[in-house]
């Protein structure tokens, strides 16, 4: 502690006891220079008590580490002025304060120090004001210890009443009450400066302080002492002190020191470092294994016996390697199978582990997971396909402790179940009253296996929030993501292959295609290096970016945020969130003008609208202190918090909200959500920079890192207004902060559309969403369109604060717009465009729920009508020929299957939607929740339901090949899809055109579909029985296929145009068999067998339906093969 403030206590204790002080006297000052006065003040030292001493040490350890004051009777008299210095009554009177000062080392056994006159320094420069007080003024208060202490406001315990603590502050004993303070006291905020300076006896500042740059530079380097020893800074009258720490303390002043180290300190700061300085090389993983298994089924045995198991290992760090050195091998991953004997033979860029039972199949596996020590194990259904096989069966056949012996570290292993959490909803609420609800955890992206020290991937799960996919399967994710086709052989048909010896050979290569694929996928998509730059900026683990939704992301910076400025985060519990005010405030969606126009319409969004908000009005949860309306009715209430102490502020440091609630504002208090989200959009504006740079570069893998993080940037900086309004599930939801993040973005689009209805000659805003606005511009040309639409975005950009930006998207020319979030249109990003895009969005072309048919004809018409600039006439003849064509049978069975997701069954009440009952229908395992289940409508009898005729593809006549038949055959209904999903489809939007009186519904689809010829026959093979698949002779004529009477061959009409008849239908027989034979070599170079290739059954392939599609054709030709027939 400074010389000073010992200074300061010995003048408290004199003017308690009543000794008046005076200032040096102009003698004494001459005295200074000569050493005279230093003398003076040491011997004055020697005289003082060893308790003040005692009680000083306490004090100043307490004001250096920012805690309340020793709780002793000595430091509690000698703060309110009662304190005797002097051991003898003799020495009460001093003459003059000490004055020394430089280094000081506060031990009672030091020596004093010599009378060298370079030791001596310049006196205290303070007015000391000469004034007695024994009675307090009126209006005056005392000096309390928390003056000093300013940090005892908030760490004082106010005692409970009747203990006898009273009006005491602080940790002070009972039992020793605080004598009257006397002799200082603080200034009354209701007198004038002036007055109090006269009337009390006060310390001033004679001098002032020196500003920080000076006393930076004065200073001085840390020399041989250690920082912690050693103590320089500026006194309260501008000297320079040195304070030495005394080397021995107690162990009472130790736990002192200790409790006062804050648990909330703020992290280091690093040195930022700029982007080109930044590492470029990805995360690496090290080893990724991917693990598949061929089960053998058996009818007697729970869990399918374990025919071989194939691998797929990659090492990250020597692929690295070699991709960084020019001129090298392109590095393959290894591939392996684990099999009973006899092993086949597959070549030498495959390792092969003959094993002699399936108890040395599971031994294998553990030595490979050892041996290899990979940090992701993956497979693409890891359930049903790879770990979570391999524990139902080592579970069955008694092998205790596998799971375990397959992870790095001890802990729970296996598969766990899907926890069920409770319900988040109130107590007596409706869906509460229902039992707890099974939410999805996060460890479906695990498939729920635990391996602990490894990472668990379900890759068809990860697969799933990375691209949308028709369908779940594998075959579809190779189609849709890589272009290749990949054979689909049901779990018999490999079990058959592996039985005989000579077979083996395909079952396995079948198994290690599957497992490369997993690899291949997640490379596509670039999977693994995103989630780790995720990981790595928010600072969670890899498995949590994939599975965690945006709160916890949004959690992860704003916590490292908030720490910085010595902040913890709020956890409200559920019953505070659920007690919390309702939102009040909805984004703006407009209803729009619906209709088809054929005018420019340009559509302007703001760029981050809600991020943006955030940082330009200083929104955050640390600058909010209410409500307009709470401060008027006194309610002290903000977001979930009951009580919250409403800051005393000036009006011109405020910022009011639309929606009345209050912020400080950035000169007044920065936010640390807008800091946070500023920081994020400058460094992605950064990261895009440097991805532009890269594009005529040969770096890929740095260019798509690059790409990574930008993606991640964006990401969380949509998502953090979510994270401020999420009432059900809000880890820290504020409705207040939400309210005005809405409505402020609300008011910031309805300016900008009322400034373009005003400005703009004849525009019109036809439709906004949240935002963007889309503005007609009825006359104009295209490229005049861009150039109004530039205009338009400068002008709203610069009525608006930074960094609220408006910026053009694109051009509509023509579209349509249906209702609220779908609309459709011709998009034109530039006006030197050689063609527009297709662009749709919420309509049934971009809807996963719809079958292909719809989604083709849908797309096609409006194409169709696009570019005929609205010729109706032309419409109706796409539609009536393309509905011919499928009432005709010129169709495959792929374009009218439904791929839908289905929940477990015990959350469906009654029988469900139409997939749950046809899995039901089906028999097959229920499928994984967020599973995608295909199936098809099929005829049925009269009267019968839509939920008895929902099959699987597989059992209608189309799909599945000729000979898989084996019982009487089903038909699509072909009617129901034409009535119930192509019309209403094309009849919502077509009922928009408006007729020549102006009004909408001029136009009826579903009146031009059933104006059609209906074909006699519903289906392509409505004229095959099961008969005359298997080769039995046609009951009807051969030529034209008539019904004919017993024992007849040709009608009467074709018998008299006999030949040239019969050369047609063998000119339609050698057309179709030509077809079935290019399908069959397709197949051929996609399984590489013939054999093979009959059971395959991918009805996600193309060519799988048009191979069945020739069979049935070829099925129902009646022409004889040769010439002359045998009638």
């Amino acid at each position: 502690m400074e010389e000073c403030m010992m200074q300061q206590l010995m003048a408290q204790g004199r003017s308690a006891v009543g000794i008046q002080t005076s200032s040096p006297s102009p003698a004494k000052r001459a005295q200074v220079d000569n050493g005279v006065w230093s003398q003076e003040c040491e011997a004055s030292r020697e005289k003082v008590s060893p308790k003040f001493l005692e009680a000083v040490q306490g004090l100043e350890v307490a004001l250096s580490q920012r805690l309340p004051p020793p709780a002793n009777s000595a430091t509690a008299a000698l703060l309110d002025g009662g304190y005797d210095l002097c051991e003898e009554a003799e020495e009460d009177a001093l003459t003059e304060p000490d004055s020394a000062c430089g280094s000081t080392e506060i031990d009672e056994d030091a020596d004093a120090p010599g009378n060298n006159g370079n030791d001596v320094c310049a006196p205290t420069q303070l007015d000391i004001s000469t004034t007695q007080v024994d009675v307090l003024p009126e209006g005056w208060s005392p000096l309390k210890p928390a003056d000093l202490f300013p940090d005892l406001n908030e760490r004082q315990v106010e005692e409970p009443a009747g203990a006898g603590n009273e009006g005491r502050t602080g940790d002070v004993p009972q039992g020793e009450p605080l004598p009257p303070a006397k002799g200082f006291y603080s200034e009354p905020e209701d007198l004038p400066k002036e007055l109090v300076l006269e009337q009390a006896g006060i310390w001033e500042y004679w001098q002032a302080p020196p500003k920080y740059e000076v006393s930076q530079q004065c200073l001085p380097k840390s020399g041989e002492e250690e920082e912690g020893d050693v103590i320089t800074r500026f006194d309260n009258a501008g000297r320079l002190t040195t304070l030495r720490r005394k080397n021995t303390e107690g162990p009472g002043l130790a736990k002192i020191r200790r409790a006062s180290l804050s648990q909330v300190t703020p992290p280091t700061p690093a040195p930022v470092r700029p982007l080109r300085q930044a590492a470029e090389a990805p995360v690496l993983f090290g080893r990724l294994l991917v693990l598949e298994v061929l089960e053998l089924p058996t009818e007697l045995q729970s869990a399918s016996e374990i025919g071989a198991v194939a691998y797929c290992l990659r090492d990250e760090w020597v692929r690295s390697l070699l991709a960084d050195s020019a001129g090298e091998a392109s590095y393959e991953d290894a591939l392996g199978v684990i099999c009973k004997a006899p092993a086949p033979q597959l070549g030498a860029h495959v390792s092969v582990q003959e094993m002699d039972s399936e108890l040395a199949i599971f031994e294998a596996v553990v030595d490979l997971v050892r041996a290899t020590d990979p940090a992701v194990v993956m497979g693409y259904d890891i359930v049903k396909g790879a770990l979570g096989v391999l524990f139902a069966r080592a579970k069955a056949l008694g092998l205790r402790g596998f799971p375990q012996r397959l992870a790095r570290v001890e802990g729970h292993s296996g598969p766990s179940e899907a926890p069920v959490l409770a319900s988040q909803a109130v107590p007596g609420s409706p869906s509460a009253d229902r039992g707890p609800r099974k939410l999805y955890p996060p460890e479906q992206v695990s498939g729920g296996m635990d391996l602990p020290g490894r990472l668990v991937l379900n890759v068809w799960r990860v697969l799933r929030g990375e691209a949308k996919l028709q369908s779940s399967s594998l075959q579809t994710a190779m189609q849709v993501l890589l272009g290749e086709t990949l054979p689909l052989l049901p779990s018999a048909a490999m079990a058959k292959r592996w039985a005989t010896p000579a077979s083996r050979t395909e079952a396995c290569e079948v198994l290690l295609c599957r497992t490369g694929c997993s690899l291949r996928l997640l490379d596509s998509l670039n999977v693994l290096p995103r989630a780790a730059e995720a990981a790595r900026m928010l600072g969670l683990d890899v498995l949590s970016v994939l599975s965690r939704g945006s709160q916890y992301r949004v959690e992860g910076l704003l916590s490292r945020a908030a720490h910085q400025d010595c902040m913890l985060l709020l956890s409200p519990s559920r019953a505070q969130v659920a007690s919390q005010r309702g939102a009040e405030c909805i984004p703006l969606v407009m209803e729009p003008r619906s209709g088809f126009y054929f005018d420019p319409v340009v559509v302007l969004d703001f760029q981050s609208l809600y991020p943006s908000i955030i940082i330009a009005y200083n929104l955050c949860f640390s600058t909010c202190v209410g409500r307009l309306q709470s401060h008027a009715q006194g309610i002290s209430k903000l977001g979930v918090l009951e009580a919250y102490e409403q800051p005393n502020c000036r009006a011109e440091d405020l910022s009011v909200t639309p929606n009345e609630a209050i912020f400080l504002k950035r000169s007044k208090k920065p936010g640390i959500l807008p800091r946070m989200l500023y920081e994020i959009l400058q460094t992605r504006i950064m990261v895009k920079k440097a991805l532009k740079q890269l594009k005529g570069e040969s770096s890929e893998a740095r260019a798509r890192l690059l790409d990574a993080r930008q993606f991640g940037l964006k990401m969380i900086a949509n998502v953090t207004y979510g994270y401020t309004g999420a009432s059900f599930s809000g880890r820290m939801p504020c409705v207040d902060l939400a309210d005005a993040i809405v409505q402020t973005a609300r008011r910031t689009l309805e300016r900008a559309v009322r400034w373009v209805e005003r400005e703009i000659p004849a525009a019109e805003v036809l439709y906004g969403d949240t935002d963007s606005m889309f503005v007609r511009l009825p006359g104009r040309s295209k490229e005049q369109a861009f150039e109004i639409g530039a205009h338009i975005a400068k002008q709203v950009t610069s009525h608006n604060p930074r960094p609220v930006e408006l910026q053009m998207d694109k051009v509509y020319w023509p579209c349509c717009l249906a209702s609220k979030k779908r609309y459709v249109g011709h998009a034109w990003s530039s006006p030197t465009d050689a063609a527009p895009v297709f662009d749709a969005k919420g309509i049934e072309t971009v809807r996963r729920d719809q079958c292909a048919a719809t989604q083709h004809l849908l797309r096609g018409a409006l194409e169709d009508f696009f570019e005929s600039r609205g010729d109706l006439s032309r419409l109706k003849r796409f539609l009536r020929r393309h509905v011919d064509r499928i009432r005709e049978g010129r169709f495959t069975v792929q374009d009218f299957i439904f791929h839908h997701e289905v929940r477990p069954p015990d959350e469906y009440r009654g029988q469900g939607p139409l997939a749950a009952q046809a899995v039901r229908r089906s028999g097959m395992s229920w499928p994984s929740p967020g599973e995608r289940f295909s199936f098809v409508v099929a005829q049925g009898p009269p009267g019968s339901r839509l939920a008895d005729v929902a099959v699987v593809p597989g059992d209608v006549t189309g799909g599945r090949p000729v000979a898989a038949e084996v019982h009487p055959p089903l038909y699509l209904d072909i009617e129901y899809y034409l009535e119930r999903q192509v019309g209403p489809a094309l009849h919502r939007l077509f009922m928009l055109v408006r007729g020549p009186n102006g009004q909408q519904g001029y136009v009826d689809v579903r009146r031009w579909i059933a104006e059609g010829p209906r074909s006699r026959r519903r289906d392509v093979a409505a004229m095959a029985s099961v008969g005359s698949v298997f080769g039995a002779k046609p009951k009807g004529c051969a030529a034209c296929g008539q019904r004919l009477a017993p024992g007849a061959v040709l009608c009467t009409a074709c018998r008299e145009e006999a030949v040239p008849r019969l050369l047609e239908a063998m000119g339609r027989r050698q057309h179709w068999e030509r077809r079935l034979q290019s399908c069959r070599e397709v197949c051929f170079r996609c399984t590489g067998s013939a054999a093979m290739e009959e059971d395959c059954r991918n009805i996600y392939c193309q060519n799988f339906f048009r191979k069945v599609n020739a069979q049935l054709q070829l099925s129902t030709c009646t022409a004889p093969q040769s010439w002359p027939p045998e009638w």
